[in-house]
């Protein structure tokens, strides 16, 4: 089974962006269940076994036939193997993949300070992180969550002496998200859109980051990733969402204002005031009769630009207040839709100043009673000139996590930002 690319997915092929899925888990893991449920994962989504074909500018994604799967200790296993061991986890997000051959995800479990158990050193357990890795154009946030939840309940019966046989889910190939949008509007409703967002681009274009790791226009040698996380604890993430809401606003758009404004220093010019778009990723999966439902591997998200007016010395809430609004209209108006029905034609518009993606809350995977689920971080990578911002709720606390491409920016330019918001954070739930 085989199918083109849409624009929108073809794009994430061209520029090689992958999301990365670490989980930091507490006691020792057994890494021949790991391998079963790993296995068993691609056994529940063929399309996770397949790979990206096609000449060289018109990609395709070919999945194989799930009746011909191979199975666990046959012959015909793949020789790649599914669960690989490293000992490095920031080598790990830098890991070469071949989606050309597949397999479309990569898990590696990675040991940091020795083996599972206390570390005489440090007095703590040595870190155990498993790390999944997959192409964005294959996979959302929302698709990726469940992913994980099946992984870890797999692991977990698994270990329990629970195994189940993998009832793949349908339809094993699923069109992409363009074909299923592209119906609702005419061709003049799209043209009037590309040609509205050209004239706000136009008018006011928005401000980025300067791009200091960059070589003229071109990216840097350092072909790496990064990340740098804030996190809050649970009472500073209450505080915030009660400052939040004492103004009639959504945690997520009080984020928003935050990330803008601490964005803002290190945009030109300094004085006066700027437009700054926050691309504000947007779950399409319950916007859609019917629903696509979470466990189908898919990419399904899409991002809603908000222009933001941010002067000089912003009032996060004010700039907050601009993003709920804004936001408000531009689904009301199926504006997200709109993006990837005519994603083809804004491709060369001007890019945001910076992408967020809200995975909300993200309950806490079953583990085997020895084990503790300590963190989760999700990271888009891809070597782009746009700035990345995940923010997560893993039980009480709030993580805020800036992954970003060594080729364009350097630790100190994002870590600046991210030092920034904290700094914002703590004004507000002082």
């Amino acid at each position: 089974m085989e199918r083109s690319f849409s624009a929108h997915e073809a794009l994430m092929v061209g520029s090689g962006m992958r999301v990365v899925a670490v989980s930091e888990i507490d006691g020792e893991l057994d890494e021949g269940t790991l391998e079963y449920a790993a296995r068993h994962l691609a056994d529940r989504h063929p399309i996770l076994r397949g790979a990206f074909t096609g000449e060289p500018g018109f990609p395709r994604l070919t999945v194989p036939d799930p009746g011909a799967r191979a199975t666990a200790g046959s012959r015909s296993e793949p020789a790649t193997p599914y669960l690989h061991r490293v000992a490095d986890l920031s080598g790990e997000l830098d890991a070469p993949t071949r989606w050309d051959t597949g397999p479309l995800f990569r898990i590696a479990l990675v040991r940091e300070g020795g083996a599972a158990g206390a570390n005489t050193a440090t007095g703590r357990n040595a870190a155990n992180y498993v790390v999944m890795t997959m192409p964005r154009a294959c996979v959302d946030g929302m698709s990726y969550l469940a992913l994980l939840r099946e992984f870890w309940s797999t692991y977990t019966e698994a270990c329990a002496g629970r195994k189940s046989p993998a009832v793949p889910v349908q339809p094993i190939l699923p069109p992409p998200l363009d074909d299923i949008i592209l119906d609702k509007y005419s061709q003049a409703d799209l043209q009037a859109y590309v040609e509205g967002r050209a004239k706000e681009d136009a008018l006011n274009p928005p401000a980025h980051l300067p791009t200091p790791a960059a070589v003229g226009t071109s990216p840097g040698p350092t072909a790496e990733f990064d990340s740098i996380r804030v996190g809050l604890d649970a009472s500073e993430t209450n505080r915030l969402a009660d400052a939040a809401r004492a103004r009639s606003l959504s945690l997520n758009s009080l984020m928003c204002g935050i990330l803008a404004t601490a964005m803002r220093p290190a945009l030109e010019p300094a004085a006066g005031t700027v437009t700054v778009t926050c691309a504000l990723a947007a779950d399409l999966r319950r916007r859609l009769t019917p629903p696509i439902p979470d466990d189908r591997v898919q990419s399904a998200a899409s991002g809603c630009p908000i222009r933001l007016d941010v002067d000089a010395d912003p009032d996060p809430f004010q700039v907050a207040a601009q993003m709920s609004e804004r936001l408000r209209d531009n689904l009301q108006a199926g504006n997200a839709e709109r993006e990837i029905a005519a994603f083809s034609r804004l491709v060369d518009h001007c890019p945001p100043t910076f992408v967020v993606t809200n995975l909300g809350r993200v309950p806490r995977p079953p583990l085997p009673g020895h084990n503790r689920f300590v963190s989760l971080r999700l990271l888009p990578l891809a070597h782009m000139p746009v700035p990345f911002v995940v923010l997560t709720r893993l039980e009480g606390g709030l993580d805020i996590d800036f992954p970003f491409s060594r080729a364009w920016y350097d630790e100190r330019q994002i870590d600046e930002i991210a030092a920034e918001a904290r700094r914002v954070i703590a004004g507000i739930t002082a």
